[in-house]
């Protein structure tokens, strides 16, 4: 269940559109001023720069304050307890960020933003001490790595799907398609499951944009899409993403992608101006 309903969410993204229309000189200052209370939502806001300050400072916190007490309780060479505190600063976390939505009203005002996020993190972090308390060694080999971008793509979709954080949805997508890139040796069926991983969210996300057209949740949808879209042309891409894995140049698979790299461009274009969708046009 999400955490604001669909008429919140409509409201505000009309208002925002009234006050562009205002400023364009779409709308006179009088049918703005009467328009905008029948937009009221009870939710309380910020501006960007604030925003993006109370999140710093509330992520800053709430790390130091689980990292004391690890060192209180004395979690060093314990990953068992580490873990076990990881996992309950998880919950706390997303708790907590719930009650600020459902209780405070609090709306993208960056302290409840910290809060879930946070909440991402000590997820992925107490994944990785719990692999590592199973193995019984220190951090080596994929399952370490396999377990955070699991949980991390779980927990990042599980905060898009409560509080409708867009680019939690796409840090989701970035962990999924990185997780075929850990087992094997194998370049060319790394990138293919990564390619498909991200067209399977491509795909979703435009049949969710086309049902719900320019209106919420449409417009989340529509972001999603085209980051996947940029992703896929970054997987193919094989210089331009060198630093994921290493390729065999001359390769039938090296010169396929090769031209994926002229046509994915031209299917884009053609589907952005079909679509009129001008996130992924641009």
């Amino acid at each position: 269940m999400s955490a604001y309903t669909d008429d919140q969410e409509r409201d505000i993204r009309v208002g925002r559109l009234v006050k562009d229309w205002a400023r364009s000189g779409l709308l006179s200052e009088e049918q703005r001023d009467r328009i905008l209370p029948e937009l009221k939502v009870d939710l309380r806001r910020t501006n960007l720069f604030l925003r993006g300050t109370l999140f710093l400072f509330t992520l800053l916190i709430v790390q130091s304050t689980i990292g004391l007490v690890m060192i209180a309780v004395g979690t060093t060479g314990d990953e068992g307890i580490a873990t076990v505190l990881l996992v309950i600063g998880s919950a706390a976390n997303f708790w907590v960020a719930n009650v600020l939505v459902r209780r405070f009203h609090l709306y993208r005002f960056g302290v409840e933003e910290a809060m879930a996020v946070a909440s991402v993190i000590f997820a992925v972090a107490a994944a990785v001490f719990a692999v590592i308390a199973v193995q019984g060694s220190s951090f080596s080999g994929d399952a370490p790595w396999l377990s955070a971008l699991c949980v991390g793509a779980a927990m990042s979709l599980a905060l898009f799907l409560h509080f409708g954080f867009v680019y939690a949805a796409i840090v989701a997508m970035v962990f999924a398609a990185c997780v075929p890139f850990l087992p094997g040796d194998n370049d060319t069926v790394h990138r293919v499951l990564s390619a498909a991983v991200l067209a399977a969210v491509f795909v979703m996300a435009r049949r969710e944009r086309e049902e719900h057209g320019r209106e919420f949740p449409g417009d989340n949808y529509a972001i999603i899409e085209a980051a996947a879209w940029i992703g896929i042309y970054l997987v193919i891409n094989l210089p331009l993403s060198s630093w994921l894995s290493q390729w065999d140049a001359g390769t039938p698979f090296y010169w396929g992608t090769y031209a994926a790299t002229w046509l994915l461009p031209i299917a884009g274009l053609w589907i952005a101006v079909r679509d009129r969708h001008r996130l992924l046009l641009d």
